[in-house]
């Protein structure tokens, strides 16, 4: 019998995404066209409209994305994906135009490790991972595999297409460097080694110049070969002296459009321009250093960017008359404008014939060419050669991440917390405290700081200058758990710390904040099974309450919409509500598995969990009895969250699959798949239209939400309960005495100051259908951040 999670049902539509697999050798490139960029994040693969900031997704690996690839007219896209050990690995062949797959290659086991298409686009050379190691030939039009072979006995890293003919590609790895020879009639190929003489090398990197002479090849060893492609023989090395050259080798390596400077990055993050006749020469370097993780792409732009210094040229002077005839013997013929075309190419040893000769001649100014740099914390980078200046165009996280979601929403890693713009998808503040990792966070209810748990025991808050409530529901403010045991508080804006709670745990794992009765307060939980609630004043952060009953890592913390009951969930099979008010126990949920993931329902009936055990358990919230049960996942769920409406919750887990679930029909409303490792977190956004996900690869997933008719607001029943009405409670004696007295002078003043517009209401609100959350304004920094 097919279980619950087996049906696909429809297709998440994936919205946005944050993020890029910085780990992947030549990830980052620029289409021919030029005006998009292409890079792989997870199993998906992102086409980013760089004027539009319009994003595109190629979908159908389910494995991680290796390698990446791009014909030379950019009408098709070819890409790898890396599996488990024994386990075939497929690449695809994409077509641009239609964003569809076209072929799927399924010969290589455990790993494609690069791809490489012919200069007239009719084949494609793959390269096997360590367990497979073999060189096959494919046929672009049919899908089919031409000829292969064992490409070598060691690993390969690289593989690249002759320019200018179909019938030569060059294979480089661990002491070995081959080309290869292809032989369509007789289907096989040959190799031929190249001969570097004493020198053993392990490339990791390579690029040919455009008329197929010279082989550059970077190395672990942090130097660059020169390698002559037609006798096959090493020609040079540079850097010479040990102390100039690369810091971890040479990680990615790429040929500027004069065809005399090499751009080379380092596993250090150093980036170098490198002249290829005096390559040896330390005086030919000029470094850049970046210091944000090893360069694992460079991709050199082919257009030139206009010189800003450089004005416009003046109209070229007329031409001088023909000389008249002197004799009937010879005549004068004047000699050709330097602008006119000429039938041979210009020489600059000798003077222009329109010019003195006594003008001196000046050295042509070296063209500006932006290359694409990415590193492997997941930055991109343009550098202005030969100048060497460098700007950061996008970040993200580079290691597993928690989010918490609403316009803007933030997200942690490990070290660092982030804030992000949901529409654009920029990046508007980053926070790092070095040495430690960040647990968990959450936004306040006043929207003035955001709350973070740390792994060194303490809680810090930092606040900004200004309250954004007002702008942004319930998201403005935000806690964070690190795994130093502090909770950390920042603000949304300024990134400013306003203060730490020291030891508030053994380690923070946990977050959730309320508003209490006189203060915001917030809810931690630590590895050591410890639930506490602190008050935050102006000045001081009390503990009012230490409750114990947990005896392993409480993993989440939900707070009922009604600020009167929490529940905690943790690893030792148990999951405890408690009394807000009381301080006390209320009764205790218990199972045989590791819960990791708890949600009430918006009307506080009803109670879901997830764990280790793959189930998804329904519980009454009056007096903790089991209603139903059902089979998440075919690994241990690891998130869970419900919509605003009661329509439909979320679910993902070690699966990488993000599963949307009817509420009362227990089934599979629509699946999302684009993560390429476990999920950690997913959340609903507060206007109930998209779904927020991250994954341990770092990478976040922004999905649009199916709500399937039911407006935010409305209210489903619950499966063995009734949809419960809210009881209207009869206004108290006082309070009507209260409101049939007049409005003094300073609460008449309070009320038109809080009813003037603020200076952010002027601004454009984004247009979406008529709901009962608030309307979520852009903040005063949303224009800010890095979008390529």
């Amino acid at each position: 019998m097919a279980t619950a999670y087996s049906v696909r049902g429809e297709q998440l539509v994936l919205d946005s995404v944050i993020g890029f697999g910085g780990t992947v050798p030549k990830g980052l490139q620029y289409h021919p066209n030029e005006r998009n960029i292409l890079f792989p994040l997870g199993s998906t693969v992102v086409i980013r409209d760089t004027l539009s900031r319009e994003q595109f997704f190629l979908q159908g690996h389910t494995g991680r994305v290796s390698c990446l690839a791009i014909s030379s007219s950019g009408r098709y896209i070819a890409t790898g994906e890396e599996t488990h050990m024994g386990f075939q690995a497929a690449a695809i062949i994409w077509d641009f135009e239609t964003r569809q797959p076209l072929h799927k290659l399924v010969l290589h086991k455990g790993k494609v490790q690069a791809l490489a298409f012919s200069p007239s686009e009719q084949m494609l050379a793959s390269i096997g991972g360590i367990d497979d190691n073999a060189a096959v030939v494919w046929d672009v039009q049919t899908g089919r595999a031409i000829c292969g072979a064992s490409a070598t006995n060691e690993a390969v890293h690289c593989v690249a297409f002759f320019h200018n003919t179909d019938n030569f590609f060059v294979t480089a790895g661990q002491a070995h460097l081959r080309v290869w020879e292809i032989d369509t009639q007789n289907r096989k190929i040959r190799p031929n080694d190249c001969q570097l003489g004493h020198y053993r090398r392990v490339i990791q990197s390579m690029v040919l110049d455009m008329n197929d002479e010279y082989l550059y090849c970077g190395t672990t060893t942090g130097d660059v070969l020169a390698v002559s492609v037609r006798t096959k023989l090493f020609k040079q090395l540079g850097p010479a002296k040990e102390k100039d050259r690369f810091e971890l080798g040479v990680t990615a390596i790429d040929l500027l459009g004069n065809g005399e400077d090499l751009v080379v990055g380092s596993g250090s993050g150093r980036v170098a321009l490198m002249h290829i006749g005096d390559m040896a020469g330390p005086d030919a370097l000029r470094i850049l250093d970046d210091g944000h993780g090893a360069v694992t792409s460079l991709h050199v732009r082919l257009s030139p960017l206009p010189d800003p210094t450089l004005a416009p040229p003046p109209p070229p002077p007329p031409c001088p008359a023909p000389v008249p005839e002197l004799a009937t013997t010879f005549h004068r013929v004047p000699p050709p404008c330097p602008w006119q075309p000429s039938s041979g190419p210009p020489s600059r040893a000798s003077p222009s014939p329109c010019t003195p000769h006594t003008r001196a001649l000046v050295a042509p100014r070296p063209l500006l060419q932006e290359c694409l740099c990415g590193t492997a914390q997941s930055n991109m980078y343009t550098v202005t050669v030969p100048t060497m200046a460098v700007e950061l165009r996008a970040t993200c996280h580079a290691a597993p991440s928690h989010a918490d979601y609403s316009e803007l929403f933030a997200t942690s890693s490990a070290g660092d917390i982030r804030l992000w713009n949901a529409r654009t998808c920029t990046e508007l503040l980053r926070i790092q405290v070095p040495n430690v990792t960040c647990n968990s966070i959450c936004f306040n209810p006043t929207g003035t700081a955001i709350i973070s748990g740390w792994s060194d025991g303490k809680i810090h808050a930092i606040t900004s200058s200004s309250p954004l409530i007002h702008v942004i529901p319930w998201a403005a403010l935000g806690w964070a758990g690190w795994s130093d045991g502090k909770i950390r508080g920042f603000g949304p804006e300024s990134g400013r710390l306003l203060y730490v709670i020291n030891d508030a745990h053994k380690n923070v794992t946990a977050l959730a904040a309320y508003r209490g009765s006189q203060a915001a307060r917030i809810v931690s939980g630590g590895s050591e099974g410890q639930v506490r609630v602190w008050q935050l004043g102006a000045e001081t952060q009390t503990l009012l309450s230490s409750m114990k009953e947990h005896r392993g890592t409480v993993n989440c913390i939900r707070i009922n919409n009604e600020n009167s009951e929490c529940i905690s969930a943790a690893s030792d099979g148990s999951c405890v509500v408690w009394d807000l008010t009381r301080y006390r126990r209320k009764q205790t949920l218990l199972a045989s598995t590791n819960f990791k993931g708890v949600s009430y329902t918006p009307d506080n009936a009803q109670i879901l969990t997830c764990g280790t055990d793959r189930k998804v358990v329904y519980w009454d919230d009056f007096d903790g009895s089991t209603i139903r049960e059902l089979e998440g996942s075919p690994n241990e769920l690891a998130a869970l969250d419900i919509d605003r409406t009661s329509y439909a919750f979320a679910t993902a887990g070690a699966d990488k699959i993000v599963r949307l679930w009817h509420y009362d029909d227990k089934r599979v409303l629509a699946t999302g798949e684009g993560h390429s490792g476990a999920v950690t977190w997913l959340a609903f956004a507060p206007d109930n239209r998209r779904i927020v996900s991250v994954g341990d690869e770092g990478a976040i997933l922004i999905w649009r939400h199916m709500q399937a008719g039911h407006p935010a607001g409305s209210r489903i029943g619950r499966p063995g309960r009734p949809a419960s009405k809210p009881a209207s409670r009869p206004a108290s004696k006082a309070a009507s005495l209260a409101a049939s007295r007049p409005a003094s002078k300073p609460a008449a003043k309070a009320a038109a100051k809080a009813a003037a517009p603020r200076r952010w209401e002027s601004r454009t609100r984004p247009t979406h259908p008529p709901s009962t959350q608030p309307a979520l304004a852009a903040p005063p920094w949303a224009g800010r951040g890095h979008p390529i």
